[in-house]
């Protein structure tokens, strides 16, 4: 995702170009990890991640709902129907991932969130 916003900076991506490569051969791509270790979800994020989390906390409580389904949102959103591997076998985390589905994000709420974990705004 970065590699095609970074795509006219000098230090470019290896990746750059891999979601739009796989687009075109049909190859859907799966995001392992999405949900990064719960860093953007936990009740006490690692300061790296504070900010980001407030964002998706943001989001959670605008909509209505969980910081989980937030952030499977987004990935869902990405470009590409790129498909999340939650990781998980409870059934409740389960559960409450699924949410995710019915949550649509507006452009807003995705920049927000994106431009949050970047650290900076979209060029």
């Amino acid at each position: 995702v970065e590699a095609g916003v970074e795509v006219s900076r000098p230090a470019t991506s290896a990746a750059e170009g891999l979601l739009d490569g796989c687009a075109a051969r049909g190859v859907r791509v799966q995001a392992g990890g999405p949900m990064a270790g719960g860093a953007f979800t936990r009740d006490d994020p690692h300061p790296d991640d504070a900010h980001t989390a407030q964002a998706v906390l943001e989001v959670a409580r605008r909509t209505g709902a969980t910081p989980l389904a937030v952030v499977l949102a987004w990935v869902l959103r990405l470009p590409h129907g790129v498909q999340p591997v939650i990781g998980t076998t409870n059934p409740d985390r389960i559960a409450r991932a699924c949410a995710a589905t019915d949550l649509e994000l507006s452009r807003e709420d995705w920049y927000a969130l994106f431009a949050a974990a970047r650290g900076e705004r979209l060029p």
